[in-house]
């Protein structure tokens, strides 16, 4: 869901396009803006409760609160989320 920001990009689909991979218990989510603005989106994980999620190659985590994170993207960002078991 797309907090503050442009919701879809211009030809009208969603600003933020997501694939979400499962590979020996981890979870990887690649997360991309294609709109030419700045957006900030919330995502829902089912199933992970509260968790670091890792932003790979950027060096940086982010808190996954009751299934939910949140975070921001430059225009046609992309993250890359790695979310661990516990």
């Amino acid at each position: 869901m797309i907090v503050d920001g442009p919701a879809t990009d211009p030809l009208g689909q969603p600003a933020v396009t997501l694939l979400l991979k499962r590979r020996n218990g981890a979870m990887c989510l690649l997360a991309v803006n294609a709109a030419n603005a700045r957006v900030r989106a919330r995502f829902r994980l089912e199933g992970t409760g509260d968790a670091k999620c890792r932003v790979e190659w950027e060096g940086r985590e982010l808190t996954i609160a009751r299934g939910e994170f949140e975070d921001d993207f430059e225009p046609f960002g992309v993250h890359v989320y790695r979310i661990e078991p516990k």
